[in-house]
């Protein structure tokens, strides 16, 4: 249950209730003739999810809207595409306002609600059957007709019948006119769910980044030396320009508040990358060539490049937030497994004090993790400079560039071989069957 400005949002799993029912009977059977009685309830209520917009001063149902993942619903036995074709897609459905609160707006932020959802949930359009002509759901959402699915005829009440269109629209399109659409009261009161969002996106994201392999190969004990230095070495390439980036974007910050958190947060990432090189040294690494020559992967560098971009070029500083808040939550929900898990991996490369060789991940889960973490408090700051929709998006494609960014170059480490220890896998070798790399190269060459 959530509180939006004048209004109690509830989410509903399941069955209409007889309240809820009651709404749809007067609103899609006695008004509009669209359902008939047997119809109010569909099978797609009973797996989805029904958002209720109920007036706080009154209590009275204000709104309802039903949405469905569309893999998940009968729009494909209506429309005859492929599952594949809806993958992060949800049917919208049943929307619908009470009569005494039509005039305040609520139809757009019904399915702003519905939107802002399914987005958090990583679905990109929304789909659904509209009647011909132009009902206020395609002038709110511009949503286009599929063309190749045809037109369903539906028997309404009491002998009507008419014609639903399928269409489609980008979420981040029909969300956008939706926030504009609403009264300005209703903008205010929805842009305080604007941080909530980023902070669930953010963490649906991490979860997914921990199935990432290397990741897995920490839990599974298979993690080798050379995946393991790889990261590190390619986790200095950016920390050690933390203090300056944050310097930079705190020069041209004119917000006070936001400048002393930028200083704040400064002054606790002092010498971090000092922690990746005692690590790299412990593992017997080269830490000049880490520190003056290495280059990062090339995803950390389109990572940075990103960070450079809003610090530098856009001097943007509550874009740039959202760099850090990706980056510090990928390790603010590290569990205590992980590092175990992890320590029992250096161990197993012959290293008498493995815990000398992490102490970089060790302290980074305590300084970006828990409720005075620098996820938490980033999460703190975001709440008071977000409030429009263009600024949210922006910010979230920041946050999802960098985590695909992680989940990348984490990929590559994974795929690393350590060939320094790697087994041969036949014991009887002796190199005979190949060609001796001191022979003539037109002997190598007839040999093969």
């Amino acid at each position: 249950m959530e509180f939006i400005g004048d209004y109690q949002i509830e989410y509903h799993k399941g069955a209409c209730t007889d309240e809820m029912l009651a709404l749809r009977r007067y609103a899609f059977r006695d008004e509009k003739k669209f359902l008939s009685e047997e119809d109010l309830e569909s099978e797609n209520d009973l797996k989805g999810i029904h958002i209720l917009v109920r007036d706080v001063a009154t209590q009275k149902l204000a709104g309802i809207t039903h949405y469905i993942s569309t893999k998940d619903s009968d729009f494909l036995k209506y429309a005859n595409i492929s599952v594949e074709a809806v993958e992060n897609t949800f049917y919208s459905t049943r929307s619908m306002v009470s009569p005494e609160f039509r005039t305040k707006g609520l139809f757009p932020f019904l399915l702003y609600l519905a939107l802002r959802a399914n987005r958090i949930q990583g679905c990109k359009k929304i789909l659904g059957f509209i009647e011909e002509g132009n009902p206020p759901i395609k002038k709110m959402t511009h949503c286009t007709p599929m063309k190749n699915v045809p037109p369903r005829r539906i028997q309404g009440y009491g002998g009507y019948e008419y014609n639903v269109i399928a269409n489609v629209q980008d979420i981040d399109y029909a969300i956008n006119r939706c926030f504009n659409l609403m009264s300005k009261s209703l903008r205010r009161a929805v842009s305080s769910l604007m941080a909530d969002e980023i902070r669930s996106t953010t963490k649906n994201r991490v979860i997914e980044f921990y199935k990432n392999p290397w990741v897995r190969n920490v839990h599974e004990g298979t993690l080798t030396k050379r995946q393991y230095t790889v990261a590190l070495k390619n986790l200095h390439q950016y920390v050690r320009w933390t203090t300056r980036l944050l310097a930079r974007i705190a020069g041209v910050t004119e917000d006070s508040l936001l400048r002393n958190h930028f200083i704040e947060h400064l002054t606790e990432e002092i010498d971090h990358e000092k922690q990746i090189e005692q690590d790299l040294l412990t593992l017997d690494e080269d830490i000049d060539f880490v520190r003056n020559i290495m280059q990062p992967d090339t995803n950390i560098r389109l990572m940075m490049a990103i960070q450079e971009s809003w610090s530098a070029f856009h001097q943007n500083p509550v874009q740039f937030l959202a760099v850090p808040f990706a980056v510090e939550g990928l390790s603010a929900f590290l569990s205590k497994d992980f590092l175990r898990a992890l320590e029992k991996c250096i161990q197993g490369w012959g290293v008498k004090h493995p815990k000398k060789a992490m102490s970089f991940f060790v302290s980074h889960v305590s300084y970006d993790g828990g409720h005075n973490g620098h996820w938490e408090q980033g999460a703190k700051v975001i709440a008071s400079y977000i409030k429009s929709e263009v600024e949210l998006q922006t910010f979230l494609t920041t946050v999802h560039a960098v985590i695909d960014a992680q989940d990348e170059s984490y990929t590559t480490y994974a795929k690393e071989w350590d060939l320094v220890n790697i087994a041969t896998t036949r014991s009887d070798f002796d190199g005979a069957s190949y060609p001796s790399a001191t022979m003539p190269i037109s002997q190598n060459i007839k040999q093969f």
